[in-house]
């Protein structure tokens, strides 16, 4: 079988293609099997002590899948022959065992039954720490052993095959730390609002959102943020310029600290704006340059009244009076409020405060505006 060097160009970046995420890892799969000669291929990472699976893709040999990783990996000849070598390495089924044992094998005999194979050619083609990958094409019994060109055609892949699987866990990586960071995000006690090196908002939590949305301070002008008041704004503008030089010179946590006027008599919304420290290899619009964290000081608490049942095992009583307390009501109110008698209210803060082990009401307000969210 002839392959020209435009038929190897092509697969090896439908390889990288699904390296990246822009093409299926199954296509990406046939065509390498198509280049080498085979009828399936299969691509996986393996954890050499547990034998965990991760990554599993394939192409020819579908069926199997699930009954190889539950089952047949264990008494697969092959991959006992792998693990046993020092490092990477390529084989073939006569490195593991002579064609009369292959017949008999109850691995074998499992492939051809499931997916109509029955020889390969694989390798174990990089480790890293206790994780390796292993990579393999798979011919029917009418195709036979690997030849040795279709041999070199499969190790001539392997150096495509280990980049793109790096790009795939690189990938993996940040996507667990996106979806961390979301979380996070979403868990900080304050409105948090991101914005790049050219003083772009690129994203905000929903608390900041929510802030915004009011209208009452600050606002989302063109993907700018603003001030309401003039003399507010200029202040905030002159902070930004400020951070974001210190962000450009690579020098990050620095903050200061802005108090911004609400309509009406409320009280203000204080901004802490913080420069993040730029890596001056990679400059990108959308890397994060500064943070800018909105703190409403009038909000109430941030937990419902299940949580603290919950979390201090308070009755629904009070639950309900320690949030009244915790947005600023006086005792006297919150008992009227809540439509009980003076002593009653003042044996649910008894108990309040023997569960939380707040010593006074002003304690107990800090306390409950400290624990967590999410």
């Amino acid at each position: 079988m002839a392959r020209s060097k435009t038929h190897f160009k092509d697969v090896a970046q439908q390889i990288h293609q699904a390296g990246a995420g822009v093409l299926a890892w199954p296509v990406a799969m046939k065509a390498a099997a198509d280049f080498v000669g085979g009828a399936g291929a299969v691509c996986f990472g393996l954890n050499r002590k547990t034998g965990q699976f991760s990554q599993f893709h394939t192409h020819g040999v579908e069926p199997g899948v699930g009954e190889y990783v539950e089952h047949m990996n264990r008494i697969n000849p092959r991959m006992r022959y792998s693990l046993r070598q020092a490092g990477p390495h390529v084989v073939c089924d006569w490195d593991v065992l002579p064609d009369a044992a292959i017949q008999r094998h109850e691995f074998y005999n499992w492939m051809e039954r499931t997916n109509g194979t029955r020889y390969f050619v694989g390798s174990r083609v990089q480790d890293s720490g206790d994780h390796s990958l292993f990579a393999s094409i798979e011919f029917t019994p009418t195709q036979g052993h690997p030849q040795k060109s279709q041999i070199a055609a499969f190790t001539t892949l392997l150096p495509i095959l280990k980049e793109a699987w790096s790009l795939l866990e690189l990938r993996t990586i940040a996507g667990a730390v996106t979806a961390m960071s979301t979380v996070l995000h979403e868990a900080c006690p304050w409105g948090v609002i991101v914005l790049n090196c050219h003083g772009d908002i690129i994203s905000m939590n929903s608390r900041a959102k929510k802030i915004l949305a009011t209208g009452e301070s600050i606002r989302d002008v063109e993907g700018r943020l603003h001030a309401l008041r003039g003399a507010d704004d200029r202040a905030l503008q002159a902070i930004i310029a400020d951070k974001l030089a210190l962000h450009s010179s690579g020098v990050g946590g620095e903050r200061s600290l802005l108090s911004i006027a609400r309509l009406g008599a409320k009280l203000p919304l204080v901004l802490r704006i913080a420069a993040l420290p730029q890596d001056k290899s990679i400059v990108l619009p959308s890397a994060p340059a500064l943070l800018v964290f909105l703190s409403d000081i009038g909000e109430g608490p941030l937990l419902t009244e299940a949580e603290l049942e919950q979390l201090f095992g308070l009755s629904r009583r009070e639950a309900a009076l320690a949030m009244h307390l915790a947005e600023g009501v006086t005792l006297p109110e919150a008992i009227r409020r809540m439509g009980i008698s003076h002593n009653t209210g003042r044996a649910h803060l008894r108990e309040i405060f023997s569960k939380t082990g707040a010593h006074s009401q002003l304690q107990l307000v800090w306390l409950l505006n400290k624990v967590p969210t999410l």
